[in-house]
């Protein structure tokens, strides 16, 4: 078990215990429960020959040398947006590196070949770091650029891959992933709470490909999704 799944069914059993106790007020609780809160983080993605995983900061080289950015100042700045949006408690964005697991000289060794991601985009013209979303929403028509909220769903991949073949399964994996997500939210509704529609993570829900695409394929190796209406 991952530590970060051990942290969170630790914490649900002590709120088990203590509404059991009968001690502590709903309110009282509910308190403890918020002072103690972590955020929600994702277990590995093992496929037959990818790996999907949180950000770490080792990842800015392999955003680099995989050319999913322009310059190592846009990999830094990438990679510690993810970082600081997966310690979030509640996430408006859950996104994972793709590795491709490489035998080199005898060593086991991960390539950077792309990323996988679901977020919560508030507003268009606070995109943040993520420069692959920005060229995107830079090329719609004026009419697109509202400030509506936008669910989306998107994969980036490396340029030296074969980007529909990365794209195409990790995006089925990443899907199912959070649905297991949610079947663990149901069992462990002692930690639910009225925000979890602020979070990133019920977006997915009965969701598979294919979905409304933003992107019309000019930006080699993204995938780009709405997952609400944008009108």
């Amino acid at each position: 078990m991952e530590i970060h799944e051990y942290m969170t069914a630790k914490g649900a059993f002590m709120l088990r215990m203590l509404r059991m106790s009968d001690q502590l007020t709903d309110a009282e609780i509910e308190d403890i429960r918020k002072a103690t809160s972590s955020a929600t983080r994702m277990a590995p993605i093992k496929l037959e020959n990818l790996v999907m995983r949180e950000f770490v900061i080792g990842d800015v080289d392999g955003l680099l040398q995989a050319n999913l950015v322009s310059t190592i100042k846009e990999a830094e700045a990438l990679t510690v947006e993810i970082i600081r949006d997966a310690g979030m408690v509640k996430r408006k964005r859950a996104e994972l590196a793709i590795l491709l697991p490489i035998n080199q000289e005898g060593n086991e060794d991960e390539l950077m070949v792309g990323r996988v991601g679901v977020r919560i985009v508030d507003d268009v013209n606070t995109i943040g770091a993520d420069r692959s979303l920005k060229r995107l929403f830079d090329a719609w028509p004026a009419k697109m650029m509202h400030k509506r909220r936008l669910h989306l769903l998107y994969v980036f991949s490396s340029q030296f891959e074969n980007d529909v073949t990365i794209g195409m399964k990790a995006l089925p994996a990443f899907i199912e992933a959070f649905a297991q997500m949610e079947k663990k939210d149901a069992r462990d509704d002692d930690i639910a709470t009225d925000s979890d529609s602020e979070t990133v993570w019920h977006l997915l829900k009965g969701r598979e490909i294919p979905l409304p695409r933003i992107d019309d394929g000019t930006l080699k190796g993204s995938m780009v999704f709405w997952l609400n209406n944008p009108s």
